[in-house]
């Protein structure tokens, strides 16, 4: 998902739900859905790029086929992006939290 910008999206979510793991620019939504690989390795559900370009997407897509090969961590990614919750409960009470420290 080589985006230069995306105010949210639903492909990665999607993508996660069914264990195909995102490969996608570090920005807006997609930033806010995808736990970067190896950033935060034992969380992580995809794989990030902050370089916009070609050479930055093949960069790190060179990476993701690396990561590949490694089994148990890709099926450890795999299972982490297909346990993801983006439900309306989850998120209300995100929203919730935050108006509750701003009101504070």
């Amino acid at each position: 998902m080589p985006s230069l910008y995306e105010p949210c999206g639903l492909s990665q979510m999607i993508a996660m739900r069914y264990g195909n793991l995102p490969l996608a620019t570090a920005t807006g939504g997609l930033q806010d859905t995808i736990v970067d690989y190896p950033a935060d390795a034992e969380n992580a559900t995809g794989f990030l790029f902050t370089d916009k370009s070609v050479d930055g997407f093949v960069s790190r897509l060179d990476d993701v086929l690396t990561v590949f090969q490694d089994k148990p961590t890709w099926l450890a990614i795999q299972q982490n992006a297909m346990k993801s919750d983006f439900s309306w409960p989850i998120s209300a009470a995100k929203y919730l939290a935050v108006y509750r420290l701003l009101v504070a």
